[in-house]
């Protein structure tokens, strides 16, 4: 009982790791948690020689960029979001878009 319980210790996702092992079929979604996540980020930064950066930093940047290209609404849908309130505070304002805008309709 006590190497049981060490062993659970030592390896606290072993029960999630044979349920994968079991269904290898089960969403990415399912393999993935916040922390995997970012420190799988950290990683790579490292290897490539860049400073570190939050993964919900690259949420913005889709979310500005779609905004960009696409237009607010575009950016909610892509965000998920069911208020505009909260894709205007992910997606940045590009301020060339209005500039842009004003060019071609006076």
């Amino acid at each position: 009982m006590w190497l049981a319980g060490q062993l659970h210790r030592s390896r606290p996702n072993a029960k999630r790791d044979a349920e994968r092992r079991a269904n290898p079929k089960l969403l990415l979604r399912e393999r993935y948690d916040t922390s995997s996540y970012r420190q799988a980020i950290d990683h790579a930064c490292k290897a490539a020689g860049v400073t570190p950066f939050s993964p919900n930093r690259l949420r913005h940047t889709a979310l500005t960029e779609a905004r960009r290209r696409a237009g607010i609404d575009a950016a909610q849908v892509l965000g998920g979001h069911t208020d505009i309130k909260t894709t205007q505070r992910y997606a940045e304002v590009i301020p060339d878009a209005a500039v842009e805008y004003a060019r071609k309709h006076g």
